[in-house]
């Protein structure tokens, strides 16, 4: 379960109570990590699986009782799939306040809309060549 307003995704994969939340502290120590790009580089890598960048934001994510909380990916039991929907929630939460999910639905809603403003081109339309 996400709790949105506290910016949490649950993690019991990491122990009992343990969530996945990224403080600006966290999202900063990536960035030095990875460098300017480093959004880029840490949502290129969980789109592979990339062991080393789940490890990266696992190292600053779980927190238990508001505090750090370690977790050792390699102990986890766990699919990969599941820690990198959770490790990509938390990021979106941190940054755009709602999961990955919700901003793609939104997203979606706000290019429906857009298209459904413009108005239908015709067949003998050159202004678009």
């Amino acid at each position: 379960m996400t709790n949105q307003m506290r910016g949490e995704v649950d993690f019991p994969e990491g122990g009992e109570g343990v969530v996945l939340r990224l403080s600006n502290a966290d999202l900063a120590a990536l960035r030095k990590f990875y460098g300017k790009s480093w959004f880029d580089e840490v949502m290129n890598g969980l789109q592979v699986f990339d062991m080393d960048v789940i490890a990266s934001v696992l190292k600053v994510a779980p927190k238990k009782g508001g505090d750090q909380h370690s977790v050792d990916l390699l102990s986890l039991s766990v699919p990969v799939i599941v820690l990198t929907g959770k490790v990509t929630d938390a990021l979106f939460l941190a940054l755009h306040g709602v999961t990955f999910g919700t901003f793609m639905i939104d997203r979606a809603k706000e290019i429906a809309r857009s298209a459904a403003d413009r108005p239908p081109s015709s067949p003998d339309d050159t202004s678009m060549t």
